[in-house]
Formats: C-alpha cells, structure tokens, sequence
C-alpha cells in the first residue's frame, strides 16, 4: 500500500511539474529546445529495431552502473584525501577532454554540435565518444565533481545512437531517441520522468516506443540474469 501510495505521488507530482512548465512556456512563447535533431521517420526497419535499440540502452545503462561501482571502491582509500581525489578527477578529465573535446562539460550545448557534424564523423567516433561520456561522467562524481547525470547521459545517448544509426540502416532520430530514453530510464529507474523530459527534445511522433523505452528496462533488471550481472 505504502508502494503504491508512493508511486502515485511521484506520478501527480512529476506531471503536476511538467504541466506547469509547459504552461509557463506558453505564456511567454517559450520553446524549450536543447538541439535541432529534424524530424523523425518511422518505418518497418525502425520497428523491427526498437527492441534491439531498447538492449543497447539497456546494457550502455549496465556499464555506467559498473563505472560508478568500479571507481566507488578503487578510490575508496582516498576517501580522506578529497583534494587528492578532486585533483585526479580534474587531471583525468582535462587529458581526456583535450583529445576529445565534446566529452567536456555537461553536454546539453555540445548535443547542438554533434546533432550539426554527427554526419561528418566515423561510427567508431560516435561509439567512442558516448562511451567515454559514460565513463568521465561517474569517474567525476567519484572522486568528488559536484554535478548530475541527466544531461551527460542524454548526451552518450545520442552520440552512441547515432553510430548506430551509421552502422544499421535506421532512422537517426528514431535510434537516438529510444536508445537515450532507454539508457536514461535504466540510470534514473525513474520512466515517467524520463518520457516528460525526453519528449521535450525528441519528436512527440516518437511517443509510443520512447514510452516502451522508458518502462522496459524497468522490467527487465528483475530479471534474474540482469540480477546476477549486478552481484
């Protein structure tokens, strides 16, 4: 009963959110735009990949997971030397982002350059650079950067939906956003927020399978070989 109590708060409460800032934007003609991805095409190859798609975020969602375990104990000795660990934090991140650049900061304003040049890099690029977020983003938090996760695993998201998109003849805008969407939900556990949020940024034509996204990774890591993957 507490659960479903629970549940259903959150559910009131995030909507009650979402309607306030829709509404808020209609007064003064706002538009909430992160990046100009076009337009989405949906088609019978875009449907037979939405669950492939779907796994991928998934198991892009597993291996943050594994960064954030991995480095939350091979830093744990240096619990009581924060400014050691901020400083290796920093020397890691400035190496990394001086090869590549779009790993560096959040990643709501370099989605606006990858959506742009995306098309001019190689898949090999685009895997890299969503994996290598990942990977940046947890090896920060631990050792003590303040931020969040939203905006840099929206931004791995795209990028490694868009190598993929080079890879299978599909859509781009479909494989970014169920890829994001289900990486997203797999991360935050949270899916009505994530399909509030990501809808705001992918086309609302995408509604249906962003809605699977979100709510399947849910499932799936009760699932005893997800379980068993986590011990």
């Amino acid at each position: 009963v507490i659960k479903l109590i629970k549940t259903l708060v959150y559910s009131i409460t995030t909507a009650a959110g979402f309607g306030v800032f829709v509404f808020l934007s209609k007064i003064d003609n706002r538009k909430f735009t992160i990046a100009d991805f076009g337009p989405a095409s949906i088609g019978v190859k875009e449907i037979i990949a939405i669950i492939p798609l779907i796994l991928i975020g998934v198991l892009l969602g597993k291996l943050y997971e594994f960064f954030g375990s991995f480095f939350h104990k091979v830093l744990k000795p240096l619990d009581n030397y924060k400014i050691v660990k901020a400083a290796i934090g920093g020397l890691v991140l400035g190496l990394i982002g001086t090869v590549l650049p779009l790993t560096l900061f959040s990643g709501e304003h370099e989605l606006t350059e990858l959506a742009a040049d995306w098309t001019h890099m190689s898949i090999y690029l685009l895997l890299l650079l969503g994996i290598v977020k990942l990977f940046l983003t947890e090896f920060c938090l631990s050792t003590g950067w303040r931020g969040g996760h939203i905006f840099p695993i929206i931004f791995a998201g795209v990028s490694i939906g868009y190598g993929v998109a080079m890879l299978f003849p599909i859509d781009p805008v479909t494989s970014i956003s169920i890829i994001t969407t289900a990486l997203t939900s797999a991360v935050l556990k949270k899916p009505i927020a994530v399909v509030l949020i990501l809808m705001m940024i992918f086309p609302v034509k995408l509604i249906i399978p962003m809605i699977l996204a979100a709510y399947l990774p849910i499932y799936m890591f009760k699932l005893k070989w997800l379980k068993g993957a986590e011990n």
